[in-house]
C-alpha cells in the first residue's frame, strides 16, 4: 500500500482483493438506484403536471323570477374554479359564455328549443389562478313567456387556449341546468 497526499487530503491506494478492505461495488449500486429513482420521480412529476395541471371545475345555478314590470328574469350564478396548478386564461370574447335557451312543448308534448340569449365574456378578459374560484351573476330579462314555454335551459361554456401555436385548440368545460317557468 502506498500513502500519498493530494491537496492535503490523505488518500490510501489499495488492491481490490486485499483482505478487510471494502469494495465500492455496493456503494455504486446504491448511488445508481438513487439516481434512477430521482430521474423516474422527476419524469413522473413532469407528466402529472402536464396532464393534470390545467384542470377546472365549472358550476352553474339559475332561477326564474316573475316581476310585475319586466315579466320573467332568469338569474344565473356561474362559477369556475382552477383545480390544477396552472392559471387558466379565458379565450377572448367567447371564453366564458352563458346561454339561456327557451324550451317549449308542442301539442304532442315533445320539447323543442326556441329563442336564445347569450352573454359573452362574463368574467371579462381575465384568468383564474390555480386554486382560485371566480363567481359572478348574470341576469337575462326575458319578458312575458309565450304560453307554450315550459322553461329555459341555461348553460355555461368555458374555453381556455391549450397551445399558443395552434390558434383554435382549447380545453373546454361546461355545465347546464333547467329552470321551469314560475307559475
Amino acid at each position: 500500500m502506498h500513502n500519498f497526499r493530494w491537496r492535503n487530503v490523505p488518500v490510501v491506494a489499495h488492491h481490490a482483493g486485499a483482505v478487510g478492505v471494502p469494495t465500492d461495488h455496493w456503494l455504486n449500486v446504491v448511488l445508481g438506484l438513487g439516481a434512477l429513482a430521482t430521474v423516474l420521480g422527476a419524469t413522473t412529476g413532469f407528466v402529472l403536471a402536464a396532464r393534470y395541471g390545467r384542470k377546472a371545475s365549472v358550476h352553474l345555478s339559475a332561477e326564474a323570477v316573475e316581476t310585475a314590470r319586466s315579466g320573467v328574469l332568469v338569474r344565473v350564478r356561474p362559477s369556475v374554479s382552477a383545480v390544477g396548478i396552472f392559471r387558466l386564461r379565458f379565450r377572448k370574447n367567447r371564453g366564458a359564455v352563458v346561454t339561456t335557451t327557451e324550451v317549449w312543448a308542442d301539442d304532442e308534448g315533445e320539447l323543442h328549443d326556441g329563442r336564445f340569449w347569450d352573454q359573452d365574456a362574463i368574467f371579462g378578459p381575465s384568468f383564474v389562478e390555480g386554486g382560485e374560484t371566480l363567481t359572478t351573476t348574470v341576469v337575462f330579462p326575458l319578458g312575458e313567456p309565450p304560453a307554450r314555454v315550459v322553461g329555459w335551459r341555461v348553460s355555461i361554456a368555458i374555453a381556455v387556449p391549450r397551445r399558443r401555436l395552434i390558434p383554435h385548440d382549447s380545453w373546454t368545460w361546461a355545465d347546464r341546468v333547467f329552470v321551469a317557468v314560475p307559475r
